[in-house]
C-alpha cells in the first residue's frame, strides 16, 4: 500500500512540475520513480512512463530513455505487453514530430553526414568559421533531432526483437526506420539498419526452438503471422536498398527473405513480389539469365493464380520476358567464335545458390529457357515488335540484310521505357554475332562497309562494342585507323610453343589408343572377370561373419536386459526410501517455516509502518526541492541508506532534518529577496531618471508627425471621393434607363409565366373534375346494383317467411277446430288456453248450460298435472284420449299477443327434453340473429289496431285493449 501511495505521489509531483514548466525536474522525478524498486498499480506506472518518454523526446535525453525503457520492458513484457507497445508508439510519434517540426522551421537543405560517427576535427573547424551563428544553430538543431530519432528506432528494435507478442510493433518500427532512411537519403544508416535486422533474424532462427520452451513470450517461427511480418519487413528493406543504390544489401536481404519463405507455404502475391525484386537485383548485378528466369516465374504465377491477369497486362509482361531472354549473353549461334563468353561467368557454387533462390533444382541454359517460352506460348503472347525481333535473331539471322529489318523494330521498342533497358544489351550481342559471321568469310573489312551493315548503331558505340568483344573473346579483332579497316585473325594462330606441345601430346595419345585398341579391350575383359570372382568370394565370407556376430549380439543383448532390469528394481527401491526421507524432512522444515513466518510477520508489519512514515517525510523533503546532497544525517545521504538503516535512524531524526532544512531555506529566501528588492529599487530609480526626458521628447515628436499624417490621409481620401463622384454622375441616366428596361423585361416574363401557370392549373382542375365525376358514376352504379341485389334477397326472404307464417296459421286453425269440436263432451269445463307463445294461461268463465245440475268439474287427465298446450297441433293431438274431458270453447274471444314469423327451419333447435315448444324464439339471446329477425318482421301495426282471425279471435297488439264482437 505504501509503494502504491509513493508511485501516486511521484506522478502527482511530476505533473505539478510539468504544469510549472520545469521539464528537467519533472523528468528527474519520473526517472527516479521508474528506476526505483517500488511498484504500484499498472495504470499509474504506465502514465509515469508515457510522461517520461515524452519529456525524453522533448529534451533529447537518450541516456535516461534507455535506462527507463529497459526497466519498463522487464516489468511488463510478460504481464501487459500492450503497455510497452503503447509507450514505444508514443515515443516514436514524438521523435518523428520533432524532426518534422525542425525540418519545417529550417526548410533549407543541410548536408548531414553519418549520424553515428564522431565529429571530425576538420568539420569542427569549418563549423567554427561559419559567418552566421544562426546557420550553425540551425544545423545543430536538425542534426540533434535526426540523431535522437535514429537512436529511438534502434532502441525500439532492440527492445522488441525477441518478443513474439509484439511482432506487429516490431514490423511497424522497422518499416518506419526504413522510411526514415529513404526520406532523408541516409545511406550509412540504411546499411547499419540492414545489418541489425539481419543479426536479429539470425539470432531468432538460431534460438527460437530452445528459447520458446523456456520463455513463453519468445518469438516463434511456427506462427504464420510472425513469418508474414518478418517477410514484409524484408520486402520493404529490398525496395529501400534498391532506391538508395545499395545493391549488395538488397541481395543479402533477398537471401534472408528466401530463408524465411522456407518456414511457410507462400501465397502467390508474395512470390510475385519476391521474384520481381530478385529480377531487379540480378539485372543490376549482370546475371541476365537469372533475371530473365525470375520474370518468367512472375508471368507463370500471374497466369495461374490471377484471374484478372489477361489482355494488355499479359502482353506487356510476355514482351518483357522475351526481351530479357534475348538479352542473355551467348554466342553459340555464331559458329566461328569459339567461346567468346560462357553463358554465365559465375562459378558453379554461386550459380546453384542463385538458382536455389529462384526455387530451381538446377541452372537453366539460354536454350532451355527459350524452349520454355515456346512451350508456354509466351512468344506468341508478346507484342508484334518483340515477336518480329525474336524471329530475326533466333530463326532468320542474316548479317547483310539485318540492318533494314532490325532498325525499325528497335526504334519502336525504344519508345517503351520498360523495354528500352534491354536494347543496348541486344545491340551488343548483334554486333558480336555479325562480327563472328564476317570473320568466317573475310580477313579484313572497311569500317565504312561495316557501319553500313549495322547502320542503326552510332560509330562511337559500335567502336566500344568491338573493343569489348575483342577483349572477352577468342576472336582477334583489330581496328586499323590508318587504313580505316577492321582486321580479323584467330587467336589460336598466335598460340605459344607450350600450347602447341600440349596439342601434339593429345594427338599422339589418341593415335596410341587407336593402335592398341584390341589389346586394351582384352585386358579390360579379363580384369572384369577377375573382379566379379573376387567379389563373390568376399561376399560369402562376409555373410558367415555377419551370422556369427548376430548370434553373439543376441547373447549380449539378453544379458544386458537382465542387468538393466535388476538395476531398475534397485534404483526404484532406493528412490522410494529417499522419497520417504525427503517427505519427512519437508514436513519438519515446513513446521519450522510456519513458526518463523508467524514470528517475523509482526516484525515486518512494524518495520513497514516505520518505513512508510520515513518515506513520507523523505517525499515531503524532496517535494520542497531539496537536493539529495542536502538530505543527509551525520554526513550520509538518505538515498544511499537501506531500509534497515532508515529504520535504525528513525522517523524522529528525519522529521528534525526536515524542520532544519525548511528553516534554513526560509532564511536563505528572505536574504535573497531583500537583496533583490534593493537592486530592483536602485535600478528602477536610475532607469526612470534617465528615460523620462527621452520619452517626453519622443512623444512630442511622434504627436506632431501623427497629426500631419492623419491630415494628409484625410485630404487624399476626400479628393479621391470627389473624383469618384464626378465619374459616376455620367452613368446616372444610363443606370436609370437600364433599371427601367430590366423591370419591364422582368414584368413581361413574370406575366407570361403567370398566364402559363393559370392555364396549367385550369387544365389540372378540369382533369380532376372529370376523374371525380367518372369515379362517382362508377360508385353510384355499383351502389345501385348492390341495392337491387339486396332488394331481391329481401323479397325472397319475405316470401319464405310468409309461406312459413301461413303454414303455422293453418296448423293453429286445425288445432283449434279439433279442440272446439271435442272440448265440451263430458264435463263441460272450459279449456285452459295459451295466450301467445309465452305460456301464460288464463281461465275464461262461461255461462253454465240449462241442463247442468251444478258447477262444472275441473278437467283431469288421470291424475296428471295439467300443462298448457305448447306443442304443435300434430304433436298435441294424440295426447287427448276418449276418456278425457275437454272444456267447451269459450263464447268470447281469447286475448292473444301478435304472432310473429318463426325463424327458418334450419335455425330452429329442438329442446333437450319435454315437449317441443310451439314457436321457437332462439334468436332472442343471439344479437346477430335478433337483428336478422328484426329485419324480417313485418311492419308494426299502430296502437289500438285490432285484427280478427278466421275463428273469430281478436288479436290485440301491445298497448291495445281486447274487444268482443
Amino acid at each position: 500500500m505504501a509503494q502504491a501511495y509513493q508511485l501516486e505521489s511521484t506522478l502527482k509531483h511530476g505533473e505539478e512540475l510539468l504544469e510549472s514548466g520545469n521539464d528537467e525536474s519533472a523528468l528527474l522525478a519520473f526517472h527516479e520513480g521508474i528506476t526505483s524498486k517500488r511498484r504500484g498499480s499498472q495504470l499509474t506506472f504506465d502514465k509515469i512512463m508515457i510522461h517520461h518518454v515524452e519529456l525524453c523526446a522533448k529534451l533529447e535525453n537518450i541516456k535516461f530513455l534507455k535506462e527507463a525503457l529497459l526497466v519498463f520492458r522487464n516489468a511488463v513484457q510478460n504481464i501487459t505487453p500492450q503497455s510497452l507497445q503503447t509507450v514505444l508508439e508514443r515515443l516514436r510519434q514524438k521523435a518523428e514530430a520533432k524532426v518534422d517540426q525542425a525540418l519545417q522551421d529550417y526548410s533549407e537543405t543541410i548536408d548531414i553526414g553519418d549520424l553515428e560517427a564522431e565529429e571530425q576535427p576538420d568539420k569542427l573547424l569549418l563549423a567554427s568559421t561559419m559567418p552566421v551563428q544562426h546557420e550553425r544553430e540551425k544545423a545543430e538543431i536538425i542534426t540533434n533531432s535526426l540523431k535522437f530519432l535514429w537512436e529511438t528506432y534502434k532502441l525500439c528494435l532492440d527492445i522488441l526483437k525477441t518478443n513474439g507478442k509484439m511482432v506487429t510493433a516490431y514490423k511497424d518500427t522497422a518499416i518506419q526506420a526504413l522510411d526514415f532512411c529513404f526520406r532523408h537519403k541516409r545511406h550509412f544508416e540504411c546499411k547499419r539498419l540492414c545489418e541489425t535486422l539481419r543479426v536479429h533474424l539470425q539470432n531468432i532462427i538460431k534460438n527460437h526452438k530452445n528459447m520458446a520452451t523456456t520463455l513463453n513470450y519468445y518469438i516463434s517461427l511456427d506462427d504464420e503471422e510472425t513469418i508474414s511480418s518478418l517477410i514484409k519487413i524484408r520486402e520493404k528493406q529490398i525496395d529501400v536498398c534498391m532506391d538508395l543504390d545499395l545493391w549488395q544489401e538488397a541481395f543479402k536481404t533477398a537471401e534472408d527473405t528466401h530463408h524465411l519463405m522456407q518456414y511457410r507455404k507462400n501465397p502467390p502475391a508474395s512470390l510475385v513480389r519476391y521474384w520481381g525484386s530478385l529480377a531487379r537485383v540480378f539485372w543490376k548485378a549482370g546475371h541476365y539469365l537469372f533475371h530473365a528466369y525470375a520474370h518468367y516465374l512472375c508471368l507463370i504465377t500471374h497466369r495461374r493464380h490471377n484471374k484478372s491477369f489477361s489482355g494488355e497486362k499479359d502482353k506487356n509482361i510476355s514482351s518483357l520476358v522475351v526481351l530479357a531472354t534475348l538479352a542473355i549473353p551467348t554466342y553459340k549461334l555464331a559458329e566461328d567464335i569459339n567461346s567468346i563468353q560462357e553463358e554465365s561467368q559465375l562459378n558453379h557454387d554461386l550459380a546453384m545458390k542463385l538458382a536455389s533462390m529462384l526455387k530451381s533444382s538446377g541452372v537453366l541454359s539460354r536454350e532451355q529457357l527459350i524452349q520454355l517460352l515456346l512451350t508456354k506460348n509466351i512468344v506468341e503472347g508478346a507484342s508484334d515488335e518483340v515477336k518480329e525481333l525474336y524471329y530475326l535473331l533466333e530463326n532468320q539471322f542474316l548479317p547483310l540484310t539485318l540492318s533494314h529489318k532490325v532498325k525499325p523494330v528497335l526504334s519502336k521498342l525504344k519508345d517503351n521505357p520498360e523495354l528500352a533497358i534491354y536494347i543496348p544489351i541486344i545491340e551488343r550481342l548483334l554486333v558480336g554475332r555479325v562480327l563472328g559471321q564476317l570473320s568466317k568469310c573475310y580477313s579484313s573489312m572497311k569500317v565504312d562497309t561495316f557501319c553500313k551493315i549495322i547502320d542503326f548503331i552510332p560509330y562511337e558505340t559500335l567502336e566500344e562494342y568491338i573493343l569489348d568483344i575483342a577483349t572477352n573473346s577468342s576472336l582477334s579483332i583489330k581496328i586499323d585507323y590508318i587504313r580505316s579497316a577492321i582486321l580479323f585473325k584467330d587467336k589460336s594462330e598466335k598460340a605459344n610453343p607450350t600450347q602447341k606441345l600440349t596439342q601434339i601430346k593429345k594427338y599422339l595419345q589418341e593415335s596410341y589408343l587407336a593402335i592398341k585398341k584390341d589389346d586394351i579391350a582384352e585386358k579390360r575383359k579379363n580384369l572384369h572377370h577377375n573382379c566379379f570372382k573376387q567379389v563373390e568370394e568376399s561376399l560369402a565370407r562376409d555373410q558367415e561373419e555377419l551370422i556369427k556376430k548376430k548370434e553373439e549380439m543376441n547373447k549380449i543383448w539378453v544379458t544386458r536386459e537382465e542387468d538393466q532390469k535388476n538395476k531398475e528394481d534397485q534404483d526404484k527401491k532406493a528412490k522410494e526410501e529417499e522419497k520417504a526421507k525427503i517427505d519427512k524432512d519437508l514436513k519438519e522444515k515446513q513446521k519450522q517455516v510456519e513458526i518463523d513466518i508467524k514470528l517475523s510477520k509482526l516484525q515486518q508489519e512494524k518495520k513497514a509502518i516505520i518505513l512508510e512514515e520515513i518515506y513520507l517525510w523523505i517525499y515531503r523533503i524532496k517535494a520542497q526541492g531539496f537536493t539529495p546532497k542536502e538530505m543527509n544525517i551525520d554526513g550520509r545521504r538518505l538515498d544511499d541508506m537501506t531500509d534497515d538503516e532508515l529504520v535504525a535512524v528513525g522517523p524522529e531524526a528525519i522529521h528534525k532534518l526536515c524542520l532544519k532544512l525548511v528553516e534554513k531555506e526560509k532564511r536563505e529566501k528572505e536574504r535573497i529577496m531583500n537583496e533583490e528588492q534593493k537592486k530592483l529599487e536602485y535600478f528602477e530609480r536610475a532607469k526612470r531618471e534617465t528615460i523620462i526626458p527621452i520619452l517626453l521628447e519622443q512623444w512630442e515628436k511622434n504627436t506632431d508627425q501623427e497629426i500631419q499624417t492623419k491630415k494628409n490621409i484625410l485630404r487624399e481620401r476626400y479628393e479621391h471621393d470627389i473624383n469618384l463622384k464626378t465619374k459616376l454622375e455620367r452613368v446616372k441616366d444610363l443606370k436609370r434607363d437600364f433599371i427601367q428596361n430590366e423591370e419591364k423585361r422582368a414584368m413581361t416574363v413574370y406575366e407570361a409565366q403567370v398566364d402559363e401557370w393559370t392555364k396549367k392549373m385550369k387544365e389540372a382542375y378540369k382533369k380532376i373534375a372529370v376523374e371525380e365525376a367518372e369515379s362517382r358514376l362508377i360508385s353510384d352504379k355499383k351502389k345501385k346494383e348492390e341495392d337491387e341485389k339486396k332488394r331481391k334477397e329481401d323479397e325472397e326472404r319475405q316470401k319464405k317467411a310468409d309461406a312459413l307464417r301461413a303454414e303455422e296459421m293453418r296448423r293453429e286453425q286445425e288445432s283449434r277446430k279439433y279442440i272446439q269440436k271435442e272440448g265440451f263432451r263430458r264435463n263441460e269445463e272450459p279449456v285452459q288456453t295459451t295466450i301467445g307463445w309465452r305460456k301464460e294461461v288464463k281461465e275464461e268463465e262461461k255461462t253454465q248450460p240449462t241442463t247442468a245440475t251444478g258447477p262444472p268439474k275441473r278437467f283431469t287427465n288421470s291424475g296428471k298435472k295439467v300443462e298448457p298446450v305448447t306443442k304443435a297441433p300434430e304433436q298435441a293431438k294424440p295426447e287427448i284420449g276418449p276418456t278425457q274431458k275437454v272444456a267447451q270453447a269459450p263464447q268470447r274471444p281469447i286475448e292473444s299477443k301478435p304472432i310473429t314469423r318463426p325463424p327458418p327451419a334450419q335455425e330452429r333447435k329442438e329442446p333437450e327434453s319435454g315437449p317441443r315448444p310451439r314457436f321457437s324464439n332462439s334468436k332472442k339471446n343471439d344479437p346477430k340473429k335478433a337483428e336478422e329477425t328484426k329485419r324480417e318482421e313485418p311492419p308494426k301495426r299502430k296502437k289500438s289496431e285490432q285484427e280478427v282471425d278466421n275463428e273469430g279471435f281478436v288479436t290485440v297488439t301491445k298497448g291495445a285493449k281486447p274487444q268482443h264482437k
